[in-house]
């Protein structure tokens, strides 16, 4: 993949040119590789009435191509030139002071036009707020240390009124929005808790963590119901887990074994469990059985997953995306190495894959990768489609979520956009 960053306030730089603030501005850009790139300046200037972008490197050319499209052209390339696609960033904000470690939106469910939205940091402060169709912020509530240390995952229950938090400190809380009372506490786990799934309406949790465990949990009651382990490995541990809901309806004679088994809308319930070893696991929910294992192609650990139609889609720490089928653990459909670690000699890129989402009207995935990448990749074939900008590309994006039909991106130092 070729890398490219663009100055961050380059969507100011346009502006005050598109207003007649100023004649003339320009912006630099990066091209090429991780190590070997180059940078160009380019004038920003009116040409009768429409914008004109003069680079300084004649084998270098931008453009736009539509509202907040643009496309950068490399031309002396040893094959052909390269064309790489840009999307400018229409928000940016900073709700939090801290690295936002983790975060959930979610349609208000008392205001029209209005997001529900909860902001976890590194220092374990957890935040409440709302977000109008202007894209502005209204904190509701900031519960101080909610969880010790880190808090490593938001997500809100179907109902927009309650949600569910997991920390370093080991345990998993249950919060009522926007009025921030804690009546559940889950402890069983002695390692870092990574991931939590919501079962149907939430009257079951799923969590995971690092000692290798996904605990099944019944929320009325705190009380841990199963323990889920890779038969193989039972201390390999889970980095990420997703749910897919089926068809699938349980055998008359297994309804009698689960009366009591305070399981709700478990019947269907399908787990992906991505593992340190690169492994990801499948399981039945209901009868708690493996259905199968994707093995690990490298021994790279799952940073991320997700799961749609009729795929699951991986990302992996040496910055490979997986997309896998439902029905063939052998191989994947298709793999794409966002960065080749073997260009840079001995310099220490990270190239973990941070997050994943998928946009299904757009067929793409949008992929937050490195401690400065995010990206837009084809989710038929793995194929380049569109690189972010107009941030501070500095800053990691840890989690990107879909809310409507806006999506969202959040990470250190408290960045938090509107994509």
């Amino acid at each position: 993949m070729v890398y490219v960053v663009v100055q961050s306030d380059f969507d100011d730089v346009v502006k005050d040119v598109v207003t007649e603030s100023v004649e003339r501005d320009s912006f630099w850009a990066k091209v090429g590789s991780m190590k070997n790139y180059k940078k160009v300046i380019i004038a920003v200037e009116k040409d009768s009435g429409k914008l004109k972008f003069i680079s300084q490197d004649e084998n270098v050319e931008f453009k736009k191509l539509v509202k907040d499209r643009y496309q950068i052209v490399q031309k002396d390339t040893p094959d052909e030139e390269i064309s790489i696609d840009l999307r400018c960033v229409s928000h940016h904000f900073q709700p939090m002071k801290r690295e936002i470690s983790s975060f959930d939106i979610i349609p208000s469910c008392e205001k029209e036009n209005v997001n529900s939205v909860a902001f976890g940091d590194a220092e374990g402060n957890l935040k409440f707020a709302e977000i109008n169709s202007q894209s502005e912020i209204s904190v509701l509530k900031v519960i101080e240390e909610a969880h010790f240390a880190n808090l490593t995952k938001v997500k809100f229950f179907p109902s927009a009124k309650v949600l569910i938090t997991t920390g370093l400190d080991f345990s998993t809380k249950i919060w009522s929005f926007p009025g921030g009372e804690n009546p559940r506490i889950f402890r069983k786990q002695k390692g870092r808790i990574t991931d939590v799934c919501i079962v149907g309406k939430g009257r079951n949790v799923l969590t995971s963590s690092l000692d290798g465990s996904i605990v099944i949990w019944e929320c009325g009651t705190s009380k841990d119901l199963y323990e889920l382990r890779r038969i193989k490995s039972l201390k390999d541990g889970v980095t990420v887990i997703k749910l897919r809901e089926t068809d699938a309806k349980t055998h008359e004679g297994e309804i009698e074994n689960h009366i009591n088994s305070h399981l709700f809308e478990a019947e269907g319930k399908i787990c992906y469990s991505g593992h340190e070893s690169g492994t990801i696991a499948v399981w039945d929910i209901y009868s708690q059985t493996t259905l199968g294992e994707y093995s690990s192609l490298d021994g790279s650990p799952v940073s991320a997953l997700i799961v749609e139609d009729e795929y699951i889609y991986a990302g992996y720490e040496n910055s490979f995306v997986r997309c896998w089928s439902y029905n063939n653990f052998s191989a994947p459909v298709w793999e794409r190495q966002l960065f080749n670690s073997k260009s840079v000699g001995s310099e220490k890129i990270d190239t973990k894959v941070n997050d994943i989402l998928y946009l299904s009207g757009e067929d793409k995935l949008v992929v937050s990768w490195s401690d400065s990448q995010l990206v837009a990749i084809n989710s038929r074939n793995g194929e380049d489609s569109e690189t972010y900008f107009g941030f501070d590309t500095s800053l990691r994006v840890n989690e990107i979520k879909k809310s409507g039909s806006e999506v969202y991106a959040a990470g250190k130092e408290g960045l938090f956009l509107n994509l």
